[in-house]
């Protein structure tokens, strides 16, 4: 598999359509945008910020930053695009900042290389984990259909057990893999069915599902996991906490009130605890780990707080059927290879649709399947111990870059800062 990240791994989506980018390129999909290529330089062509940015996200050497910061890319952009302006509007005496962006270029790529050039796991393969991702591929259309619920957990109990009896000590589902309004919980079957399959497989499962809290005839519905131990045995639930605004939740409910109706039509949902504790099943062998749900693999911030907390490796389960074979599955998996990197945690993702995959500390993907395939992906994975500065230090680093590269801005702004630009102040203010 490929090793390099695709330029739309950025909290900023839309930043490519906005910028112009040419016919050809949204035309192929973005598919092929993975590869360090000359296809990155035409979405400069769009925008010099939005190129920069590219550059940030495309090579492996360099996303190997955001072990340093999740935000460092975006900071070196601003820094290196006030360097490219100063050279246009100052000429000759731009060449300081020009300099310092090429600089800050070159180290970037140097340091990815270099930890490139070491990255391995020196221990032995029994150390590791044994997992199992479960894509069932399930329509979107089929998704809720109660006619189609039995059908649907049949096909993942049967590649479930595939994984199972290929070594898996722990299976995971993608999200809502259990298509019903009242969850897993409440079904005595379907649950009998799970329970049975992870005790006769010895494995753990970690199932995609909703939670539903009845209160007074009132009724909260959560984006949740559960996870079974191999003994059968419930052992967890995880509730998503960072909900999808008009698609899971209503924000500005006081001044948006009419816009109810239709989130209600989607599912309006309760956030999870911030603080609820990790998963983990260790009559199965299986360490805590850090779970985000669809969405939630976006923010780094998360990621950072599950290991602080004593994630040993990274889980991500996602439903990305909703947007077929578009550019945003893509995008959408190189977001979670970012989140490897800053947290130098392995991690795994379970998608219905695609794309399910294993990704190293170093952001390189270990196992990926196709989109709109059914599948069940195996392979080793190594929890980890030690923190990654990002996950020590947050954004102070990028708060620095980002107030370093807002002074050079300022100093072409303001031609008085005649120091930036290697001139006296007097001089360039014309006083």
């Amino acid at each position: 598999m490929s090793d390099a990240i695709s330029p739309l791994a950025s909290p900023f989506p839309a930043l490519p359509a906005i910028a112009g980018v040419t016919p050809r390129i949204a035309r192929a999909g973005y598919k092929d945008w993975g590869r360090c290529d000359l296809t990155y330089v035409e979405l400069a062509e769009g925008t010099a910020v939005a190129g920069v940015f590219t550059k940030n996200v495309c090579c492996s050497s360099e996303v190997e930053l955001g072990r340093q910061n999740a935000r460092l890319g975006a900071a070196r952009a601003l820094v290196v695009n006030a360097g490219l302006a100063a050279l246009l509007v100052g000429g000759r005496d731009g060449t300081r900042p020009v300099l310092l962006a090429a600089i800050l270029a070159l180290s970037a790529a140097g340091y990815g290389a270099y930890s490139l050039a070491g990255a391995s796991d020196p221990r032995a393969p029994e150390a590791g984990l044994t997992v199992a991702l479960v894509q069932g591929n399930v329509p979107q259309d089929l998704k809720w259909d109660p006619s189609a619920k039995q059908e649907v957990l049949q096909r993942h109990l049967r590649l479930s057990e595939q994984g199972a009896r290929a070594g898996a000590q722990l299976v995971v589902w993608p999200e809502s893999s259990w298509p019903d309004a009242y969850g897993i919980e409440r079904d005595v079957d379907a649950r009998a069915l799970i329970e049975h399959l992870a005790e006769s497989e010895s494995t753990s499962l970690l199932v995609g599902t909703v939670h539903v809290y009845e209160e007074d005839r009132r009724y909260e519905v959560t984006n949740a996991a559960v996870l079974f131990d191999s003994n059968g045995q419930w052992v967890g639930r995880y509730e998503k906490t960072h909900l999808v605004p008009f698609g899971e939740y209503l924000p500005l409910q006081r001044w948006l009130r009419f816009l109810g109706p239709l989130v209600q039509a989607v599912g309006a949902m309760r956030p999870g605890d911030p603080q609820q504790p990790l998963l983990g099943a260790a009559s199965s062998s299986v360490p805590p780990f850090g779970l985000a749900i669809c969405y939630e693999i976006i923010f780094p911030p998360a990621a950072r707080q599950a290991v602080r907390r004593g994630a040993q490796f990274l889980v991500t389960i996602t439903n990305d059927a909703w947007y077929g074979t578009t550019s945003a599955p893509y995008q959408h998996f190189s977001m979670a290879r970012l989140r490897a990197v800053e947290t130098r945690r392995y991690l795994i993702r379970a998608a219905n649709t695609g794309i399910s995959g294993i990704i190293d500390p170093w952001g390189r993907v270990v196992q990926q399947s196709e989109l709109e395939q059914e599948i069940v992906l195996t392979g080793r994975i190594f929890p980890r111990h030690d923190i990654s500065p990002y996950v020590r230090t947050g954004d102070v680093f990028a708060i620095l870059c980002m107030l370093l590269g807002t002074l050079a801005v300022l100093g072409a702004l303001f031609p008085r800062w005649g120091w930036l630009y290697g001139r006296r102040s007097r001089e360039a203010s014309g006083y």
